[in-house]
């Protein structure tokens, strides 16, 4: 999974980007030549127990790509072109709007709302993905005029339509797509084709004094966002474990804004982890939810997915009350399972193949 976090100067969009990664990056301003980028460790508890039941030579959490962009800029402004091949391959975009005022940190818009930069960095995507349309419709109409290419002909008549919205201010996410036209878009990468997830920062004052809830303020745009002291959690990313709980127990935070963003990032992306165990290696895997056991087999290796036999799979829950695979078979709950089988969160899967 990969994320673009972006937001306008001043917003705290690096310094959650530092409190993700636990890194020490300065701001991708508006003169960077390049972004931020950084892993974070997917936290399971899952990988940690069988870990300690298998003793693999390896263990492999589920990773987070998180990319800081230099900050949103006006649409007049020479680098916006450079913004688009920055956020080249994301998943979603986390959007980090700024919600207190301070003097030693400047805000250059000079005003204290979340929902107005947050529709203002939304109109933008909008307008920016309204550009490659507009290019592309440009190229097909006088290759279209040529030669009638019915994939060019299917292609123009959906980025036709792709105009009219855009136009209109929308987001491609509201636009009733069919699986294959959301193919024939994936090659363009527009933005406004991705799921948005609002990050509110917020001063420690607010976090220590306010009960204020911003839900309503993004009803209209039917995203649930969250709340953080971006400050605070850059802080908190940079201590040990120990120092941690105490911070947390303090400040009265339920879980780290790590924890918390990558939790709300798999849910806005509808995916789980099913989980692989042996003596070399136990791994959580990513995938889309409801996919199918052949899906996860392709997953691990092509060559799985090609030679796929039968899977054995066990969830985790029943593979914890056994306590082993050995009782779990003698138990009858590690089953032996078809190509059609859908794959679920915490399933222990083993693929039998012959390639």
């Amino acid at each position: 999974m990969k994320l673009g976090i972006i937001g306008f100067a001043s917003s705290g969009k690096t310094c959650l980007f530092n409190a993700l990664t636990e890194g020490k990056s300065s701001e991708a301003g508006s003169h960077s030549s390049r972004p931020n980028i950084g892993i974070a460790k997917v936290k399971d508890e899952r990988i940690d127990f069988l870990s300690r039941i298998y003793n693999p030579l390896k263990k492999t959490y589920a990773t987070v790509e998180f990319v800081d962009v230099p900050e949103m800029l006006n649409k007049e402004s020479a680098n916006t072109q450079n913004f688009s091949q920055f956020l080249h391959g994301v998943d979603a975009l986390i959007i980090v709007v700024r919600n207190f005022d301070d003097p030693s940190v400047p805000n250059p818009k000079n005003r204290v709302d979340p929902k107005l930069d947050f529709s203002e960095i939304v109109n933008d995507l909008i307008f920016n993905d309204l550009i490659l349309v507009e290019r592309r419709i440009e190229k097909l109409e006088r290759s279209v005029r040529l030669k009638k290419d019915r994939d060019e002909v299917q292609e123009l008549e959906l980025l036709r339509r792709i105009q009219v919205f855009l136009e209109e201010g929308k987001v491609i996410t509201k636009l009733d797509l069919t699986e294959e036209e959301k193919n024939i878009l994936k090659g363009f990468d527009l933005q406004s084709s991705k799921p948005f997830l609002p990050v509110i920062n917020i001063s420690e004052d607010q976090l220590i004094h306010s009960k204020d809830s911003f839900e309503n303020i993004f009803s209209e745009f039917e995203i649930e966002p969250i709340t953080l002291c971006v400050k605070l959690e850059e802080e908190l990313s940079q201590m040990s474990k120990e120092d941690q709980e105490l911070f947390l127990k303090d400040y009265n935070i339920d879980s780290p804004a790590k924890d918390t963003v990558i939790k709300s990032s798999f849910q806005l992306l509808d995916l789980d982890c099913f989980l692989t165990v042996g003596e070399d290696e136990v791994r959580s895997w990513p995938i889309v939810s409801n996919s199918s056991i052949l899906k996860a087999a392709g997953t691990i290796h092509s060559d799985l997915e090609r030679g796929f036999i039968r899977a054995e799979v066990i969830s985790y829950n029943d593979f914890v009350e056994c306590g082993s695979m050995s009782s779990a078979r003698k138990k009858g709950v590690l089953r032996l399972e078809g190509k059609k089988y859908k794959v679920s969160d915490g399933d222990i899967v083993n693929i039998r193949f012959n390639v």
